[in-house]
């Protein structure tokens, strides 16, 4: 049991040790993006991004805990030939994964995700921006990178499952191999919170490049195959031309943007209440909400003002951002999108308002909230 559970622990964390060499060669290539980087930068980076590491390993964990499992029954030279066939597919697309983002990041300022499957069709133009001594350098670090993680393999994994013994309790073995596997379940999930694992857990820095550095590139890339979805023919209610009409009715601006004055004073203090799913009859109810109803009187009141969705993570862009929301999905689950919205609290510290606090009062790791914010 302890040889099988030992094995079980090296399979988990050779995966967490091949992303963070990654994300070591992924910060050093490209530090000059980020202004530079530290070695206090790259520990931020490297233990920000722990939590995505720690989820992509559990789910590559899981095929081999299942192996495991039936290891006890199993001839020691068929299991691993099992794994070799799983490690030598699971290390190889790790490494043209990890390369092909290390390669395209400058060029598009975002990770590697299922977007460029959308453009295949058109290879030419899908790698226009890599040069000659791009591809040159990218499968030369392929071959190389895969040829040290596989030997790492061999040397590391491969080496314990040839010397397996049949446990002397089976029942015990079975027992605890499948309480670790289920055990999978917290670090794939991120653990028992409300919100599930999602790429926005780690953001944590000012600078975006940190960030983007953190971000664990495979489970980016599995976690875009989900949101790939085409909208294009979605909700097309209207011929084009009139749908343009229309829209650009909505973002029609004056020429002159001068404005009745408001205020009394220049510089105020402001505070914005967002409140889900409360009543504007409510608000303004004196008895019921009088301090809502007094701010109603003394501020700017607007009567027209609607729910723009009906979910936190859509209705909070459109207050914060003027992004209307989408119909079936939210544009907060896109960190590289959200990261180019105008924002209310960019537009304050442009016009001199440096002091800005934000209070949240859910799990600000919902929805890829925390990007967002960030």
């Amino acid at each position: 049991m302890k040889q099988r559970i030992i094995l079980y622990l090296t399979v988990f964390f050779y995966f967490v040790l091949l992303f963070l060499i990654g994300k070591i060669l992924f910060t050093f290539i490209h530090a000059s993006l980020g202004g530079g980087v530290s070695a206090k930068d790259m520990l931020d980076i490297l233990y920000n991004g722990l939590p995505l590491d720690l989820s992509m390993s559990g789910y590559l964990t899981v095929l081999p805990a299942l192996i495991l499992i039936a290891s006890i029954w199993i001839k020691p030279q068929i299991i691993a030939r099992v794994y070799n066939i799983y490690f030598g597919i699971i290390l190889l697309l790790i490494v043209i994964i990890t390369v092909v983002d290390l390669v395209v990041y400058p060029y598009w300022g975002f990770h590697f995700d299922s977007t460029v499957f959308l453009y295949l069709k058109k290879p030419k133009e899908t790698f226009a921006s890599a040069s000659v001594l791009d591809f040159v350098f990218g499968i030369l670090g392929m071959a190389i990178y895969f040829v040290v993680s596989y030997l790492g393999y061999m040397y590391i994994i491969r080496k314990q499952v040839l010397n397996f013994t049949v446990p002397k309790s089976i029942a015990k073995s079975c027992i605890m191999l499948v309480v670790l596997l289920a055990a999978l379940f917290l670090p794939i999930r991120g653990g028992v919170t409300v919100s599930t694992m999602n790429i926005g857990q780690v953001y944590y820095s000012d600078n975006m490049f940190f960030n983007h550095a953190a971000i664990n590139p495979e489970f980016n890339l599995m976690a875009s195959f989900f949101k790939s979805d085409n909208f294009a023919s979605q909700y097309q209610f209207y011929d084009k031309k009139e749908a343009e009409k229309v829209f650009a009715q909505l973002n029609f601006q004056p020429k002159s943007d001068s404005v009745p004055r408001l205020l009394k004073t220049d510089r105020p203090n402001i505070i914005l209440f967002i409140l889900e799913s409360f009543s504007a009859n409510v608000a303004l109810d004196s008895v019921v909400a009088p301090n809502m109803s007094r701010y109603a009187k003394e501020g700017v009141f607007f009567k027209n003002f609607y729910a723009n969705s009906f979910r936190t993570d859509r209705g909070l862009v459109s207050i914060l951002s003027g992004y209307p929301a989408h119909p079936t999905v939210a544009i907060m689950k896109y960190p590289q999108k959200t990261g180019t919205l105008a924002t209310i609290p960019k537009a304050l510290k442009d016009a001199g308002y440096n002091n800005l606090s934000f209070y949240y009062g859910g799990d600000a790791d919902f929805a890829n909230m925390r990007s967002y914010f960030v």
